[in-house]
């Protein structure tokens, strides 16, 4: 079963192509926690994630201003540092796969390439410590992009991950995952719906991102 988190934490994320020793070694002392990147889709660049969970805002605030004054300093890092509030987490029952309601209610999206500049509202993750064939193909084809971990006791995890500019966009596309997943069934995990309070980008060609306040 994957491990769930807690509504209303903060998760503060490092993702990076280059990454120094010095720097690494930064986030280490600071409490993050590299995670074992195993692969992912054609959308998914990063070479190394690091993450720490905060109980208050205040907490991941401080951290995030630290970290990105030392990214700042290291010329070679090629990544970003988000932080988000955790608004939605929820476990996923296992129920029998009904294709015919995942055609019907799966929403169909197109994401299009993140610009400069352009920083996301929210992101939209479904954890699932096993992959029904089926499901990830719709999944790919509503235009959801994917990364696997692995994590220690748990072994490996895909996540699969849509972001919006709109966070009222963001909430529609839950609604309907949600709605899909209760009738449809054929997965089990964690849905979860995070909301970005700060982002420094540094050089990092970000993932693609539903624009506006359309689908």
């Amino acid at each position: 079963m994957v491990t769930s988190s807690k509504v209303g934490f903060c998760d503060t994320h490092v993702i990076a192509n280059s990454i120094s020793v010095e720097l690494a070694n930064f986030f280490r002392d600071s409490g993050f926690s590299e995670q074992n990147i195993i692969g992912g889709d054609s959308c998914v660049r990063m070479q190394h994630l690091w993450s720490k969970k905060f109980s208050t805002v205040q907490e991941a605030d401080i951290c995030f201003k630290k970290s990105q004054f030392y990214i700042k300093q290291d010329k070679s890092f090629v990544g970003y540092i988000e932080e988000e509030v955790i608004a939605v987490d929820e476990p996923i029952s296992n129920l029998p796969l009904d294709e015919a309601i995942w055609d019907k209610l799966l929403p169909k999206l197109s994401p299009s390439p993140c610009s400069e500049g352009i920083v996301k509202a929210c992101d939209i993750h479904l954890a699932l410590h096993q992959v029904n064939s089926k499901v990830d193909k719709k999944f790919l084809e509503s235009g959801f992009y994917y990364l696997d971990l692995y994590k220690p006791n748990l072994g490996n995890v895909r996540i699969y991950t849509m972001q919006t500019q709109n966070r009222k966009v963001g909430r529609q596309i839950l609604q309907d995952l949600k709605k899909t997943l209760a009738q449809g069934g054929g997965v089990e995990g964690f849905l979860k719906f995070e909301v970005t309070r700060k982002l420094y980008n540094q050089g990092f060609s970000l993932p693609p991102l539903i624009y506006g306040n359309g689908l």
